[in-house]
């Protein structure tokens, strides 16, 4: 028979974030995990991506560049596979993982990535949360989804109406008595970095207030 792998319970400190293509995810997880090190430098933060396995996996399997995959190539047509890297893991991630699978493959694998850490001294920081299931379980485990509302309107112009529409790009639904916090980004670098302090000493507020 084959044997079924354990997974214990999790209970991290987990700050999820979600937004629009473009609208800064990654930028805003770098600010937080650089001031969380500043103000705590005997804990650790992690950054983690849902997408990171899928990628790797995508680029092994399509030979796709990094550039069409962490850098400005997502929505340039591949000439060999006659689509773009994102309608790649489009497909890849959600028709024929998701839906094939499991519909929390991604959360199971996230699990995986996420149990060798130290619980009570890590803060897990996940930039691209695009589905209810994944935000469900952020705050399940003690967690906080953070939504960008705006953002650099010339990446979103550059999706397609099919990318648009996928369910990947569609927004989390914004749960206020769960604890989720909107956050604006049509400033500047400077401001956004402003708010990610902010968050920092909001969440280290709330773990004082529950010890």
């Amino acid at each position: 028979m084959k044997q079924i792998r354990q997974m214990k319970p999790i209970n991290y400190n987990i700050l999820g974030i979600t937004g629009k293509s473009g609208f800064g995810k990654d930028t805003l997880a770098n600010y937080i995990a650089s001031f969380y090190a500043e103000r705590y430098p005997t804990r650790t933060s992690y950054k983690y991506s849902f997408a990171s396995p899928l990628k790797r996996g995508a680029q092994a399997i399509f030979n796709l560049s990094d550039e069409e995959l962490w850098g400005d190539e997502k929505d340039v047509i591949n000439s060999f596979w006659d689509m773009t890297p994102r309608e790649i893991m489009q497909k890849l991630s959600t028709e024929s993982i998701r839906n094939v699978f499991r519909e929390d493959f991604w959360i199971k694998r996230a699990e995986i990535a996420i149990v060798p850490f130290d619980e009570e001294n890590s803060l897990f920081l996940i930039s691209d949360v695009r589905y209810e299931n994944e935000a469900a379980w952020i705050r399940q485990n003690n967690g906080l989804i953070i939504h960008i509302r705006t953002g650099p309107k010339q990446n979103e112009d550059m999706l397609s109406d099919s990318d648009k529409e996928h369910i990947s790009e569609q927004p989390i639904k914004f749960l206020e008595k769960e604890g989720d916090l909107y956050i604006e980004n049509h400033k500047t670098f400077a401001d956004l970095r402003s708010k990610a302090e902010k968050l920092v000493e909001l969440f280290l507020e709330s773990e004082r207030e529950e010890e």
